[in-house]
């Protein structure tokens, strides 16, 4: 990537984040509007060229890669075939975060919510259950996998131009490419400006059984689940077993680095197969503290000394979460209860999906869609999922006890007055945060 593409890039999402702010304030602009229309103009005027020249890379580099797999498959690549699916990022890190904001994430939960989704597997489909047969805890565990999933098939690219607009709608992209614009220009000695980026095909894999590795001069010192949050219940029926695989892993994985590697520190991501019994490489990355640690801490003295020095320690979620939904990004979470509740009984998916840009939830902050419970009392408004559920960020009075609440749909006048009791037998679980 050159750093005209790079200012590219940072130039567009600036400006897009000012333009986002101006609607906000005066929600009657449109795109259209006289006061929006010419700024627009000049934004793709002035970050066109960058973006032509990184989507022309990125194609080429797709399709070397295709030349390369149809050697592999002993075929030949024609431009007549199916989209072939890609995984694109830099050699930073991915953008990964701009999935959360994509209408493909919402179609991936589905996915991998539905019983019949063939990711979930047959072996799966048994604990998986149906919703209505489910206790909460049981469901909240299968809707965080089905979240960390569709968190990572919702990256899949297909064009150049799809890996160009998750570039300029990832907030990690854009951060990266400040810091290190910002370390050329302060540092004269620098030997120029380095950014690769990458095209891999895409190949399907379970993100929940992904590991991360710590290595030491050689030495594997930890390893731990990559996301913290799940309980995977056969990993922890097989930890020994997991455990000895990770490390007879690292141990043929070290001879193929490069030397300097092998003598210094760095995280090693690898993902298991579905049985347990096999494993593949994802990345090798820096080692900590630039690399996140998942169940170790950095900033505890014991965890880091191991992670410095070993002994091998392999750390998995022994228990379940609590609340495991918490975690997720509050619209998705939100999203996840409506798909539970079947869109509220009798919503149909244009109504759930439907944006209001009036209401904003006073619990967790989000746009409220679907729908909303309002105190007029207090000019107060509270999501479906903050109403029902009661989960608290905050540790804030909440709204439990009160009668007020009436419940309106998108683009409807009727109203109800109803309480959380009449909504759920979960009511008072948690609070709703003010």
């Amino acid at each position: 990537m050159s750093e005209d593409e790079a200012s590219a890039i940072r130039k567009r999402r600036d400006h897009e984040r000012h333009l986002k702010l101006c609607r906000q304030l005066n929600p009657t602009l449109t795109d259209e509007s006289p006061e929006i229309a010419p700024v627009i103009t000049a934004i793709e005027k002035d970050s066109r060229l960058g973006l032509d020249s990184l989507t022309e890379k990125i194609r080429l580099l797709m399709r070397n890669l295709d030349k390369l797999v149809g050697q592999e498959d002993g075929r030949v690549s024609s431009e007549q075939e199916a989209p072939r699916s890609y995984f694109v990022k830099l050699s930073m890190r991915s953008a990964k975060d701009s999935a959360l904001e994509g209408a493909a994430m919402k179609k991936e939960l589905r996915r991998h919510m539905s019983v019949g989704s063939e990711f979930i597997g047959e072996e799966k489909k048994s604990r998986a259950g149906n919703d209505n047969d489910e206790d909460e805890d049981s469901w909240e565990q299968r809707a965080l996998i089905a979240f960390i999933r569709a968190s990572s098939t919702a990256m899949v690219v297909h064009t150049p131009e799809d890996a160009v607009s998750s570039f300029l709608a990832s907030q990690r992209i854009y951060d990266d490419l400040v810091r290190i614009s910002l370390f050329f220009a302060s540092t004269p000695e620098a030997s120029g400006f380095d950014v690769q980026i990458v095209v891999r095909a895409w190949k399907e894999i379970d993100p929940s059984l992904e590991f991360r590795c710590f290595s030491v001069e050689g030495k594997l010192t930890a390893a731990t689940q990559y996301y913290q949050w799940p309980y995977l219940q056969e990993v922890v029926a097989r930890e020994q077993h997991v455990k000895d695989m990770l490390y007879e892993y690292h141990k043929s994985i070290l001879p193929q680095l490069d030397s300097r590697m092998q003598a210094g520190a760095f995280s090693l991501d690898v993902v298991f197969s579905t049985d347990l019994d096999s494993l593949q490489i994802i990345e090798v990355g820096h080692g900590p503290p630039t690399a996140g640690t998942s169940l170790f801490s950095w900033d505890d003295d014991v965890d880091r000394q191991i992670l410095r020095n070993g002994p091998f320690e392999l750390r998995v979620k022994k228990q379940p979460l609590a609340h495991p939904l918490e975690f997720i990004h509050p619209p998705l979470r939100l999203y996840l209860y409506l798909l539970r509740e079947e869109y509220w009984g009798n919503l149909t998916r244009k109504q759930v999906e439907r944006i209001s840009p009036r209401y904003r939830c006073n619990c967790c902050h989000v746009v409220i869609f679907g729908p909303r419970f309002h105190d007029s009392a207090k000019n107060v408004d509270a999501c479906y999922l903050c109403f029902k559920y009661g989960i608290c960020h905050e540790n804030r009075p909440c709204f439990e006890g009160l009668y007020s609440f009436v419940e309106t749909m998108p683009g409807e006048q009727n109203t109800a007055l109803i309480s959380r009791d009449d909504l759920s037998k979960n009511a008072g679980r948690g609070c709703i945060c003010m």
